[in-house]
């Protein structure tokens, strides 16, 4: 599997990447990597081994194994389409047009 990193950093791993990028982005200078599948894609969670395939997969596992939240671990995630999920409710619709499987977690006191 391959993808493209913008000059600007940005990761574009689908046709549903963040079509706001285009707009914003004057660089639009792209390099070709190739995925490592030895590597995982999905960040481990941050009370165990697991590694959550999908953004809302990440907050349920923290709701359902850990009895925790994302908000009480001080953690929210970047899906690549560029929403930031904070809990794994009201994210039905953003389900229904991304796969959410290319996400990154984030301290809450990142910018």
């Amino acid at each position: 599997e391959i993808y493209l990193v913008c000059s600007c950093g940005e990761e574009v791993r689908s046709q549903k990447s963040n079509p706001n990028h285009i707009k914003k982005c004057n660089g639009l200078q792209f390099t070709l990597h190739k995925l490592d599948k030895t590597v995982p894609t999905t960040p481990q969670c941050i009370q165990c081994e697991a590694y959550p395939t999908t953004a809302r997969c990440y907050a349920k596992h923290l709701r359902r194994q850990h009895k925790s939240s994302m908000k009480a671990n001080g953690i929210y995630l970047i899906c690549s389409c560029g929403l930031k999920i904070r809990s794994d409710t009201g994210n039905s619709d953003h389900s229904k047009k991304c796969d959410g499987k290319q996400y990154t977690l984030h301290k809450l006191d990142d910018k």
